[in-house]
């Protein structure tokens, strides 16, 4: 099953246009409305299965580890890459495929639609901890000094702000406070991504499994996902000549993490 013939078909027979998009035969069965180049070339490359299940994790290999994802013709695609600010625009899998760099959202759509070429239908999930922010790893905790707002001990600054966005590419020039942005937890093709700070992120589920493309994990449970990705909780304090604070406690093994299926 591990591509349909159909499928394997039009992508080697197709002329090698980067993210050339492809429109299936009448006989196909349900394939993603976005079936570019590099989504077959994922649905595809690694061939041999012979149900579902086998198809499904036969994909998966190109994303687990991270694996580094690729494009069709080897062009790197990237999880928030490393020491490049943010733009915002890059959200969806039509960004991520022109600009090699994407965000969670993005990444979970070219898993998805790479498994639905297959006939493979996966959910989307939103991962969120309540009114609070999640410290994505790897961060080192110094002394805390906060002492007005317990447990939120550690401050946490931030360069540049701008209106409602920060970013921890480029650090203020005394470091983050009593937090340490340090190397890791590795993104695809992104050792440190740009971004480790987030109100949600977003990952699939499928058998009862949840799977995050941006860093090629599996979770079995919202205690998992908290043990293998948080560093911490942040919550909002105040902005000071152009940097961003923010109060920070550490994970303990109260679970505060919820998962729930999006949208």
């Amino acid at each position: 099953m591990a591509c349909q013939s159909w499928l394997k078909r039009m992508f080697w027979q197709t002329p090698k246009h980067a993210q050339t998009r492809f429109d299936p035969f009448d006989s196909a069965p349900l394939v993603p409305t976005n079936l570019f180049h590099t989504v077959v070339h994922l649905a595809c490359s690694n061939p041999g299965a012979t149900n579902a299940n086998t198809a499904a994790s036969n994909t998966w290999s190109l994303f687990k580890g991270p694996s580094n994802v690729t494009t069709w013709d080897t062009n790197k695609l990237y999880y928030y890459e490393s020491g490049i600010p943010w733009a915002s625009n890059i959200v969806d899998l039509v960004g991520l495929l022109a600009n090699h760099n994407g965000n969670c959202m993005s990444w979970c759509t070219l898993l998805q639609n790479a498994w639905q070429a297959n006939g493979i239908v996966s959910a989307t999930n939103i991962v969120a901890s309540p009114n609070q922010y999640l410290l994505v790893k790897n961060w080192a905790a110094n002394s805390p000094s906060v002492t007005n707002n317990p447990p939120y001990s550690y401050l946490l600054l931030l360069t540049p702000y701008a209106g409602t966005a920060w970013t921890t590419a480029s650090n203020p020039s005394g470091g983050n406070g009593d937090m340490n942005n340090i190397i890791g937890a590795d993104g695809q093709n992104s050792p440190t991504p740009a971004e480790k700070i987030f109100g949600r992120h977003f990952i699939l589920s499928l058998n009862g499994i949840y799977y995050d493309p941006s860093y090629g994990l599996t979770y079995t449970n919202a205690a998992d996902f908290q043990a293998q990705a948080v560093a911490g909780f942040a919550v909002s304090n105040n902005v000071t000549n152009g940097t961003y604070q923010m109060n920070v406690k550490l994970p303990t093994n109260t679970v505060e993490i919820d998962i729930s299926p999006f949208p």
